[in-house]
């Protein structure tokens, strides 16, 4: 395996998860020798590659696979499954959902997955219930589990979601992986999506508590990505308590504010606002 391949598919799969180049390497590397390192120009220490795969949620073996071209059912989920699902790749997903002859519970769960994200699909319920009775019974979760609560949460009832969270927030917080911005970059999309859907079926209150919560993880999970959701939580909450042009330039702000460093992730909570408001709109 050249250092070009390794490279080039570092930043396959990195912008294919939506990371841009400045988030992944701050604090680790320059933009400059990410770049270079992406073009196969410069070699990169163990130790550096290590922190930049952390932050994608990428594995060295998920790179090293995927850089060689074989297989797993692990990095099949990371790169496949998650891209497919981002890029509403309707074909790939009905294929995956399809999935192998394995009997496996790592296939069924990727086939149970990808038929949820496929357009028309059957039985949606079912489903939902098989992810969400694997989630209940995985007593540590990992990686992979924060990441299958990623997808599942905007699939389920808001009553679920609570459940699904707080067992997020423990896995968070184990000691091994509050310090890991893979685990509070996941932990943040789950934590948004909770909040919000509780915020459309009109649960202030547990919204508040989702609120509160993800800010005590905050003081000891330190991050950028999860300090940008907190603030646009804060937004959303107020729309819900004062919806007047005030909340709403407030929030509006959060986004602009998210846009100068982020634009994919501000691209995401425009979305979201739009929906709260029209949902304010409505009540």
């Amino acid at each position: 395996m050249t250092k070009l391949a390794l490279g080039q598919t570092f930043r396959h799969i990195r912008q294919n998860k939506h990371f841009s180049s400045k988030e992944v390497c701050a604090g680790i590397v320059s933009r400059s020798f990410l770049y270079k390192f992406e073009q196969g120009e410069s070699d990169i220490a163990v130790s550096k590659l290590l922190q930049l795969l952390s932050r994608i949620a990428v594995s060295f073996d998920e790179l090293t696979w995927a850089a060689n071209q074989e297989h797993t059912f692990e990095s099949a989920f990371y790169i496949d499954l998650f891209i497919a699902i981002e890029n509403h790749d309707q074909r790939k997903l009905a294929s995956l959902a399809q999935g192998s002859n394995s009997n496996s519970l790592s296939a069924r769960l990727t086939k149970n997955l990808a038929a949820l994200y496929v357009e028309n699909a059957e039985n949606k319920k079912a489903k939902c219930r098989f992810i969400y009775n694997y989630l209940l019974s995985v007593d540590n979760w990992n990686r992979y589990e924060l990441q299958l609560c990623n997808y599942l949460i905007p699939m389920i009832q808001p009553e679920n979601t609570k459940v699904l969270f707080q067992k997020s927030l423990d896995c968070l917080l184990s000691y091994r992986n509050m310090f890991d911005d893979s685990y509070i970059n996941f932990f943040s999309y789950i934590s948004l999506a909770t909040s919000s859907i509780l915020l459309r079926s009109r649960a202030l209150a547990d919204a508040k508590k989702v609120l509160q919560l993800t800010q005590q993880a905050a003081k000891q999970a330190v991050n950028e990505r999860l300090a940008m959701t907190i603030a646009f939580q804060q937004g959303l909450i107020g729309l819900y308590e004062d919806d007047s042009i005030q909340a709403v330039k407030r929030s509006a702000d959060i986004v602009e504010a998210v846009r100068q460093f982020n634009p994919k992730n501000a691209d995401m909570f425009a979305k979201i606002l739009q929906i709260h408001l029209k949902n304010v709109l409505h009540q």
